[in-house]
């Protein structure tokens, strides 16, 4: 990886936030909490996406969590390093087996990638346990909090997520909120912070598929079987909101949405919906042209910008199939009109991941899975013309170290 910072440069500004603290949440009464966003208590929804990169704000900068490590993004300097404290620690350079897990930023092997900063720590997902500096590697994953400077560490409690891509569990208003599979089907679940014996809650369940969902004010927005369900967090009740709807995000304190009652084997449709959620009723927003179906488009949000990722069809499934296929990035406003524009060459069948960020910046991961192995993060900086800039490289054997314990 470029080192492009060590940790000692940004830990500075770190503990000052850990020792001075915003007032914590232990004692907000959240009945009582607008039916919008609150930045102490709530799940930050502009960096939600349906292909999210586990990266999350914090005061001056950003955790990020990449392969089995935490890292912090300074946003004033887009250095980013591990967060770590031991003096010489070689984090996931460290090439004993033995030695690698005792770095503060290690956070084993688990299922999914997951980051959020809650009431002044850092919430994430981890594998394994270190009890008297001993490791085992079949504890299994586990909520875990972890001080801002990365110093302390605190199990809250076992999970297991079995559905999901990046950041598959958000907390948001005292709860923790994730999907698992079961032979019944799937369900989304949450369980209080401040309680540990607390009976884990079923906030809804089918025999299909839960795809995806949205904590936003006194709601938890879910897509499931196609269409879209309201919990109720001061009622404890979903109801249906949609039938046959996609959630796409949060648009100025509505949802953006759009319709999928179309035959499978065609492209998703470009026009995107305003669903309030007061009335619940549908208006018109914004039309993507899709060429007749020639392009796929897709439309993403951080609540007050927009965001289209536009691919030809061909070059990815027809007759114009190349290895190296090339995206339109473009910000649009609500009459979609295109702000900026620009084009990525994306890594042969490679996944690619996008979150909408907030007012600075926005975030594109990549992998070069089939070439040099690389993790990239690329940081979008909205104040300078959008410009793109590398901020992370590094190989994904090396984010994934093998470790050991000691006999």
């Amino acid at each position: 990886m470029k080192r492009l910072a060590k940790w000692e440069r940004v830990c500075a500004v770190i503990c000052v936030l850990y020792l001075f603290p915003l007032s914590g949440c232990g004692s907000t009464d959240y009945t009582s909490l607008p039916d919008n966003y609150n930045k102490e208590t709530d799940y930050p929804y502009s960096f939600f996406s349906t292909t999210g990169v586990a990266i999350a704000p914090a005061e001056n900068g950003y955790y990020y969590v990449e392969g089995d490590f935490l890292f912090f993004l300074d946003s004033t300097s887009k250095e980013i390093a591990v967060v770590c404290n031991r003096p010489d620690c070689k984090h996931q350079h460290e090439t004993d087996s033995k030695e690698v897990w005792k770095c503060d930023g290690y956070l084993g092997r688990v299922t999914f990638c997951n980051v959020q900063v809650y009431e002044d720590a850092v919430y994430v997902l981890t594998n394994g346990s270190t009890e008297n500096d001993v490791l085992d590697l079949g504890a299994g994953d586990k909520l875990t909090k972890i001080s801002l400077d990365g110093t302390k560490r605190e199990d809250i409690r076992p999970v297991s997520i079995t559905q999901g891509f990046t950041q598959p569990l958000r907390i948001h208003r005292g709860y923790a909120y994730y999907i698992e599979s079961s032979k019944e089907g799937q369900a989304l679940y949450r369980f209080p912070l401040d309680d540990i014996e607390a009976k884990v809650e079923t906030v809804y369940s089918t025999k299909g598929y839960v795809s995806e969902f949205i904590p936003y004010g006194n709601h938890v927005y879910i897509q499931a079987e196609g269409n879209i369900f309201d919990y109720s967090i001061t009622e404890n009740q979903v109801q249906l909101l949609k039938e046959q709807y996609s959630l796409g995000g949060i648009y100025k304190d509505q949802l953006l949405v759009r319709s999928n009652d179309q035959p499978i084997e065609e492209p998703p449709t470009g026009e995107y919906e305003l669903l309030d959620r007061n009335t619940k009723e549908l208006s018109p927003f914004i039309s993507l042209d899709t060429k007749d179906g020639i392009d796929a488009v897709y439309l993403d949000t951080n609540g007050e910008q927009l965001f289209e990722w536009r691919i030809p069809l061909a070059d990815i499934f027809g007759e114009n199939y190349v290895e190296n296929p090339t995206y339109q990035f473009s910000v649009l406003n609500e009459q979609g009109t295109i702000q900026f524009s620009a084009s990525y060459t994306l890594l042969k069948d490679s996944p690619v991941s996008f979150a909408p960020g907030d007012e600075r910046f926005a975030f594109f991961w990549s992998i070069d899975r089939y070439g040099t192995g690389n993790i990239m993060l690329d940081l979008i900086d909205k104040e300078n013309g959008f410009s793109r800039t590398n901020i992370f490289t590094e190989n994904e054997k090396v984010l994934n170290p093998e470790v050991s314990s000691f006999e």
